[in-house]
């Protein structure tokens, strides 16, 4: 049970950190919640431990309930935040931060319950041994779970959620419990029909998980991908999908790709124009005849071949984190983004971009250019902190620079990220361009051209004037607390569960 209940905390602490804005909160509601439950189930469960037959009883009742509720409930988790912020979206943000806490912590404390008994219990069962000596008993039973929850949370947070996801990490968990109970069971008979049914239980999960992943989010109403599907398939970060749609006034069809619902890049010129303006301002700053430039994100291409095409680029390394999207990108964007891939000067690595800068030497590139998801995704997250802008930076040449895309939600969101670059940089320069914000920072002087629009002046004024003065950093997402993914990305899918809920409420987009 060790094993498991630390692979549960792991997991916790990866689901629910992105639904707080101080990244300290997750792991104390997990610890505090894993010592309570534990605490009180084993003060309650300690009455039944002096009877070897009570013991076994309980031991097996709690471990079916750990694994019922590990299996079917658990997983659920993350509509806890969607309830509190439009059940009771009223209330001030301190009351609201109290109860999503509280909520979370109770979630959470159930399964720590139900595997805190065990404990205990298992001392219970130990009794029936007379020759055994209790001290030695005890030593050997908290060895034991305790190398198990060493194992779990190493693995889990390593191995498992990594390669496998959240779900199938939480899948893969229960089979430990599995084994725990047939080790209780003393009839091989037993063992037989409780193991085919917890099979069926698996199986029946398993299959739910796919046909949820199956689900066709151009079926669900007011959304659509576009006039026809050229690529879907599943991947660890989300369906990825590439639609064509042909556009009403020029009469051409357009790329776009999608990660779940959420659109990530156009094909179209004016819809990529952010995209476009952020490889072309970088290729006018390029002080080197020969530059080396890292490009974080590969999307559709369209930032990349932007840097690819500059005879001032001498080498451009792409990275991405999904392997599926580099696919995608092969078989639908490669007209479109000028046959990026078969670019002699273009070298694509698949790679987390924020592991892949720590690696990287110091004082090696003449840019770095950050094209990725937005900032509540956990593998992108840490890319908009302070501390990882920091490790950037020792990474270039001296007059190198750092370019930055990502969604406009608001001027407050904005003058945080703005805050971050500038605790970082002398120089720091930033434009509006249709729903996106593009951002330079450099110790050096850049030139970058002004705004041709007064909306974009407007904008431009309502960040510098927004009186926001945070920083985002690890251990405070103030990024987050201006960020709403539902409104950003019209999530179909939260728009329909709202319809359903709060019929009135809510006007799907």
């Amino acid at each position: 049970m060790g094993f498991t209940s630390l692979t549960i905390e792991i997991y916790g602490i990866k689901v629910i950190e992105s639904f707080f804005a101080q990244s300290s909160y997750s792991s104390a509601i997990v610890i505090s919640s894993f010592l309570g439950g534990l605490a009180f189930s084993c003060l309650y469960f300690s009455k039944y431990s002096n009877n070897a037959k009570d013991s076994r009883k309980w031991a097996i009742i709690l471990s079916s309930l750990f694994f019922f509720y590990s299996l079917f409930l658990l997983p659920q988790i993350s509509t806890i935040n969607l309830l509190i912020t439009y059940a009771v979206e009223n209330l001030n943000l301190v009351l609201l931060e109290i109860i999503k806490i509280s909520l979370f912590w109770f979630f959470l404390f159930i399964p720590a319950f139900f595997f805190g008994g065990v404990f205990p219990l298992s001392m219970g069962m130990m009794s029936t041994n007379k020759k055994n000596n209790n001290n030695v008993s005890l030593s050997r039973i908290y060895f034991f779970d305790t190398l198990g929850g060493i194992i779990g949370s190493l693995l889990t947070g390593t191995l498992f959620i990594p390669l496998l996801g959240l779900h199938q990490t939480l899948l893969f968990s229960t089979i430990t419990t599995i084994a725990a109970i047939l080790l209780l069971l003393k009839s091989m008979p037993l063992r037989l029909t409780v193991s085919f049914c917890y099979l069926l239980l698996i199986l029946f999960k398993i299959n739910s998980i796919q046909l949820q992943s199956q689900i066709d989010l151009t079926k669900i109403t007011d959304y659509q991908f576009g006039d026809k599907i050229l690529f879907q398939e599943e991947s660890k970060y989300g369906k990825v999908t590439v639609a064509e749609t042909l556009d009403k006034k020029t009469q051409i069809p357009y790329r776009t790709l999608f990660i779940d619902y959420r659109n990530m890049c156009h094909t179209n010129i004016a819809k990529s124009l952010p995209e476009r303006a952020l490889g072309q301002f970088t290729l006018d700053n390029l002080k080197n005849e020969k530059s080396k430039v890292l490009s974080i994100g590969l999307g559709c291409g369209i930032t990349a071949s932007v840097l690819a095409s500059g005879n001032n680029v001498e080498k451009l390394d792409v990275v991405e984190i999904n392997p599926t999207v580099i696919k995608a990108n092969k078989i639908a964007f490669q007209k479109d983004n000028s046959h990026l891939l078969q670019n002699t000067k273009v070298s694509v690595l698949t790679d987390d971009g924020a592991i892949h800068l720590s690696k990287r030497k110091s004082h090696s590139l003449d840019a770095i250019v950050i094209d990725i998801e937005e900032s509540s995704v956990v593998h992108s997250s840490p890319l908009f902190t302070s501390e990882y802008i920091k490790n950037a930076k020792l990474k270039l040449l001296p007059g190198g620079f750092i370019s930055f895309w990502t969604f406009y939600t608001n001027a407050s969101f904005s003058k945080v990220l703005v805050n971050t670059f500038r605790e970082n940089f002398q120089h720091v320069f930033f434009r509006i361009l249709n729903n996106a914000i593009i951002l330079f920072a450099s110790d050096n002087p850049l030139n970058i051209p002004l705004p041709d629009s007064n909306s974009e002046v407007t904008y431009l004024n309502d960040i510098e004037q927004s009186k926001v003065m945070e920083i985002n950093t690890l251990d405070n997402k103030a990024l987050e607390k201006y960020f709403d993914t539902n409104l950003v990305f019209s999530n179909p899918k939260w728009h329909r569960d709202q319809l359903e809920v709060y019929p009135n409420k809510i006007t799907a987009k």
